[in-house]
């Protein structure tokens, strides 16, 4: 039987992806679950300013590029997909034909080739349709799979999916007529990175913890970058919602295909009592009605959004651990844990009955962590970084 050849290289720098733009850009179009994270323009801007650890196994069937994985590989015994803020969502670009045993078989050789000593590699923010899960799942090979959140979205279908629900939009209503009667009414334009920034300095995050984007220079350059080339496609996004001179909310997204990833969403702490993040965005939603649109998608699973019913698909993450002594070590320790884990929870509920106000665990408040919401403001919703 004749078996069938590929042909591997590393693309080592931002610069050098310039060199497989074109075929890159095609590979995008028709690879597994085709979304913004496959796309040439964010993987550009991610390794030049984000993450520039990061490397791209490429991989050719004759002169196609059927794949292309993403990798940091500088951690010699500890492997890496793409793992910042800005990266809710990651994956490989694999064409759907090319998504067999063999395939995975070459991964393995030149992540070996090029990481001799590797012993895991973690692959983090997978959606369940991703090109590594469904590859992982045609193969026996040592992995752990664990949920690490969801992906909100929702869906154009003419239906209800860029509606908000009954309940939500007559809270909605009436907060906007409030707000209306109290400052006036509000009005939407165009706008760019600048105009988003001046909101998310009053953001509720930048004050409280000096998180957003304002402070965050590196993010800033990577959607400056990010804006500047889907702009020239009229693919971009930064939609201000003002009162007179005063803005008071921003979005930013971007379009590709036909999904749009709503990425940013921020406002003025003042106008919070009024729900202007949760008035824009029901914007949004009704001009992503008049596009040719199948999607928006917040790329997050933000607790906030359950109001608003969107669908949800889990997110992943994986780790595939090398056929080695500690490679299998490693997984042999991971599969305890797992195991373990109801008993510890268990016991921990156990201490808590016995002891309600010891504390069984850390407290660690997170980047989505939100004061309780006051209770005139029940449509709250900040992403504001």
């Amino acid at each position: 039987m004749k078996q069938t050849v590929y042909h591997t290289g590393l693309v080592c720098t931002g610069s050098a992806l310039m060199d497989i733009k074109q075929e890159w850009c095609e590979l995008s179009t028709r690879c597994i679950d085709a979304s913004l994270h496959h796309d040439w323009y964010w993987h550009h801007a991610l390794s030049v300013y984000l993450s520039r650890n990061i490397q791209y196994l490429t991989i050719r069937f004759g002169t196609t590029l059927i794949a292309v994985v993403p990798l940091d590989l500088t951690q010699t015994k500890s492997l890496r997909g793409p793992a910042c803020n800005e990266t809710p969502l990651a994956d490989m670009l694999l064409d759907p034909n090319h998504c067999t045993p063999e395939l995975f078989t070459v991964l393995v050789q030149e992540l070996t080739r090029h990481a001799p000593q590797w012993r895991t590699l973690k692959l983090s923010n997978l959606p369940e349709n991703s090109a590594w899960l469904t590859m992982i799942a045609l193969v026996k090979w040592p992995s752990h799979r664990e949920q690490s959140g969801t992906n909100a979205y929702f869906r154009n279908d003419g239906d209800e999916g860029l509606n908000p629900p009954k309940k939500l939009k007559r809270n909605l209503t009436r907060l906007h007529r409030r707000l209306t009667d109290q400052y006036g009414e509000p009005t939407l334009c165009a706008g760019d990175l600048n105009d988003y920034l001046s909101v998310n300095q009053h953001s509720w995050k930048q004050l409280n913890s000096r998180t957003g984007l304002v402070s965050d220079e590196q993010a800033r350059t990577f959607y400056e970058s990010l804006l500047s080339s889907y702009g020239l496609s009229d693919r971009a996004w930064v939609s201000i919602m003002k009162i007179g001179d005063v803005a008071i909310s921003a979005q930013l997204g971007l379009r590709y295909g036909r999904c749009f990833s709503l990425l940013k969403i921020t406002y003025h702490e003042d106008f919070a009592a009024f729900g202007v993040g949760s008035q824009h965005l029901w914007k949004a939603l009704e001009w992503a009605q008049t596009q040719p649109l199948d999607t928006v998608n917040l790329t997050t699973g933000p607790g906030w959004a359950d109001r608003w019913h969107p669908d949800r698909r889990p997110v992943y993450e994986l780790c595939l651990y090398r056929k080695s002594l500690f490679g299998y070590g490693n997984y042999g320790f991971e599969k305890i844990k797992t195991r373990l884990r109801p008993l510890k929870k268990a016991i921990q509920a156990g201490i808590r009955r016995v002891h309600p106000n010891v504390s069984t665990s850390s407290v660690h408040r997170g980047h989505h962590d939100r004061p309780v919401h006051r209770a005139d403001a029940p449509t709250r919703c900040d992403s504001g970084s």
